[in-house]
């Protein structure tokens, strides 16, 4: 399908600036909990979500979502852009949502979100290091240095993103102890326990 930079040209053109030079950038982001409190962006934070935004690429194709992660205003030079960052391959603008070419927009967010440390991003080979290594044997404990959230709501469940095709759950219930399950998801809702099935032949 034909790519698109949705009207993101629109937020390129607002600074004409290619070099950064008399760029100024205020964001905030404000979580779509129902509780949730706005977080004002500090100056680094800002010009990184304007520069990962303007560069994504998207399908000009709209898609059904359902919850997100948060609202973003940006003001560039003094001038305002709002969209929503609905989920890892999903973002929303003017009612519209579009599909994602690449998730390091989600993964700031979520960082910013969750206020977490600089945590690096898990790739399918370091998946694959691991299984080699042990196995059955996975713990959540080999995998707590990489990025990842806890998105469980009584249990406790991390989901850690890879890439725009696919990412991982794990379901722990102590940490000491075998998760339930260590699942490698893909962008078609499909899944497999690298524990126990073919990771070769699911990436296939």
């Amino acid at each position: 399908m034909k790519k698109i930079v949705i009207s993101l040209i629109l937020l390129i053109s607002l600074c004409a600036c290619s070099n950064g030079e008399n760029l100024k950038v205020d964001a905030k982001f404000t979580p779509c909990t129902a509780d949730a409190k706005t977080i004002t962006l500090n100056q680094e934070q800002a010009l990184n979500i304007y520069n990962l935004f303007k560069t994504i690429q998207l399908d000009n194709e709209t898609v059904p979502y359902e919850g997100c992660l948060g609202t973003y205003e940006l003001n560039v030079n003094g001038k305002s852009v709002i969209f929503t960052v609905v989920g890892e391959d999903v973002i929303a603008d003017n009612s519209k949502t579009y599909k994602i070419d690449d998730i390091a927009l989600y993964v700031e967010t979520a960082k910013i979100y969750y206020g977490l440390e600089d945590k690096p991003l898990i790739t399918l080979n370091d998946v694959k290091s691991l299984i080699d290594k042990k196995g059955q044997d996975l713990n959540y404990k080999d995998f707590k240095d990489y990025l990842h959230f806890d998105v469980g709501s009584g249990l406790i469940i991390y989901y850690f993103p890879i890439d725009t095709n696919y990412s991982m759950v794990i379901s722990d219930f102590n940490d000491d102890i075998k998760p339930d399950y260590i699942e490698l998801h893909n962008d078609n809702h499909e899944k497999i326990d690298i524990r126990f099935e073919d990771i070769e032949k699911f990436i296939k």
